[in-house]
């Protein structure tokens, strides 16, 4: 609370430099040359929640201030005056007692002698403060309505010219609709959804809560398409999935080899496999599982096998088998493709690459390999082709 001493001291400064400016309007005084006061950033746009600094600037023109008081307006809603004070480091002396800062009426009243000549402008009031409302309001020297923003040279008024400025606050948010920012946490009302944020669009929206367990994929919408170079496999995605396993199995005996592939997609439905993967002529299957977590795995449980079966579209013989030695190897293939023909034994090695080479289709073509230098054994010719691999035994006896 101000002491009455303060009031009085405020009251006294205002009441002379009122007179002043009454006896400079009759002329009664002769008036020294005025000042212009101004404020800088003018306007300042800023955002909700920002703390920012307004500066009232003073240009004497080579004159002398000994006294000043500065009185504002403006309007709470928007922004509230968090201090007022002459800048450090400005020629100023002493501040007089009875500073007023009102951010329910919105006004703040400082005043202080002791300036010094200046021959350019220097900032002298620093104002500080708070954004807490979108608008726009104007920053006044009135007080209460009245202009109460006075300066003097010696006892002379040399107030000249007092430009208000202008404050605009926005939204300090992306989505003003919600007064949140994208990624934010929201809540989309929805019970069946969880982790909710607020997206690009400034909308709410969420996953879909993580059964465990979860739901298995639909057999009947399950599908299997054998292409020129892919098989295909279909399925419905399951709603809240985040991905999907797809494993491919071949019956070698039992249990099935099987070899897993995952699509971290939460509209994952297909998965295509190269033909040069899967043995023609063998019956395969392949089965579906998709999940709502990896971390812990939280999964459906996978469907049933679909069979399916590629059928050769190469052939593959020779001829004498068994052999001695030599022997006429025959082949063809359906489609024009880069082919690869070699001789390998029972362990899976090499022996020999007797052809290689782009190959026209639906053609029987016809190499002689001589073998007279392996020993008697079992050994396999193996051709490969940009969709294929298929195997033929020969077995050398002597």
């Amino acid at each position: 609370m101000m002491r009455p001493a303060f009031r009085l001291l405020e009251a006294t400064i205002h009441r002379a430099l009122s007179l002043m400016v009454l006896l400079c309007s009759f002329s009664i005084i002769t008036c020294g040359q005025t000042v212009n006061a101004s404020l800088s950033p003018d306007p300042y746009v800023g955002e909700v929640n920002d703390i920012f600094t307004i500066q009232v600037h003073v240009d004497p023109n080579g004159g002398v201030i000994t006294v000043g008081q500065v009185a504002m307006s403006y309007d709470p809603s928007i922004a509230i005056v968090n201090s007022v004070s002459f800048v450090p480091g400005s020629p100023l002396g002493i501040p007089l007692p009875g500073s007023t800062i009102n951010n329910v009426e919105g006004f703040f009243f400082i005043a202080g002698f002791g300036f010094t000549p200046a021959t350019d402008p220097f900032t002298y009031v620093e104002i500080e403060f708070t954004a807490v409302g979108i608008g726009v309001m104007e920053l006044e020297f009135m007080k209460g309505g009245l202009l109460q923003t006075l300066f003097s040279d010696n006892g002379t008024d040399i107030s000249g010219t007092l430009a208000d400025g202008e404050i605009v606050i926005t939204s300090s948010f992306d989505c003003s609709n919600l007064g949140l920012n994208v990624g934010d946490p929201c809540d989309d009302n929805d019970p069946d959804t969880e982790n909710d944020e607020v997206l690009q669009d400034c909308t709410c929206a969420g996953t879909p809560v993580c059964q465990n367990p979860f739901p298995t994929v639909d057999e009947s919408s399950l599908t299997t398409v054998i292409g020129a170079s892919t098989v295909d496999f279909g399925w419905n995605p399951v709603p809240g999935q985040i991905g999907c396993q797809v494993q491919v199995a071949r019956a070698l005996g039992s249990p099935f080899q099987k070899q897993a592939f995952t699509i971290l997609d939460e509209n994952a439905n297909s998965f295509s496999l190269n033909l040069n993967l899967i043995l023609p002529n063998i019956l395969h299957g392949w089965r579906v599982r998709c999940g709502c977590s990896a971390s812990p795995i939280v999964a459906g449980l996978y469907t049933s096998f679909q069979p399916f079966i590629v059928p050769s579209t190469a052939s593959l013989s020779s001829q004498p088998n068994p052999t001695t030695g030599s022997s006429l190897v025959k082949f063809s293939i359906a489609q024009e493709s880069k082919v690869t023909l070699e001789v390998f034994d029972l362990s899976g090695r090499m022996i020999e690459r007797i052809y290689s080479g782009w190959t026209a289709s639906k053609i029987d073509h016809r190499i002689d390999f001589d073998g007279s230098q392996l020993s008697n054994g079992i050994y396999f010719y193996r051709l490969t082709t940009e969709n294929e691999v298929i195997k033929e035994k020969f077995v050398i006896a002597r």
